[in-house]
């Protein structure tokens, strides 16, 4: 029987600003919610990883404005993070190592380079806003 080792949980930012722990969709918070139990259940490490589109520099902006703003974003990003982390290491009877990532690019692709090769790590991740018949689907 295999066990697990981390699981990697995908979080979503809040679509309105400011980015506040509370603003979180239902499914990202219930993906971070279930993945602390497994982790509590397995003796597994927890991987929080919120990956944020990359900022570019667009027509009329410059290339610190850029940064800055991308810098802004990955703050407020590692907060909530750091935010539910405590939220949920309260709930649990044992100490999870658990850490957060804030990554550029592309969510599967950054998700996946988290989770690495090992076969025993477990990804998990609300689905994004859609309709009724699209998460029936899903």
């Amino acid at each position: 029987m295999h066990s697990i080792n981390t699981i990697v949980v995908g979080v979503e930012m809040p679509e309105s600003r400011p980015w506040i722990a509370a603003n979180i969709a239902p499914a990202s918070l219930l993906s971070v919610r279930q993945a602390f139990d497994v982790a509590d259940a397995m003796n597994a490490a927890v991987r929080i990883v919120c990956v944020l589109p990359a900022v570019s520099t667009g027509f009329f902006g410059s290339e610190e404005d850029a940064e800055a703003e991308s810098e802004a974003d990955q703050t407020a990003a590692m907060k909530i993070l750091a935010d539910l982390e405590v939220q949920h290491m309260e709930k649990t009877s044992r100490a999870i190592d658990v850490s957060s990532i804030v990554a550029s690019g592309q969510a599967w692709f950054e998700i996946l380079k988290v989770a690495g090769t090992d076969r025993n790590n477990m990804i998990i991740c609300g689905t994004r806003s859609k309709g009724a018949v699209t998460r029936l689907l899903f």
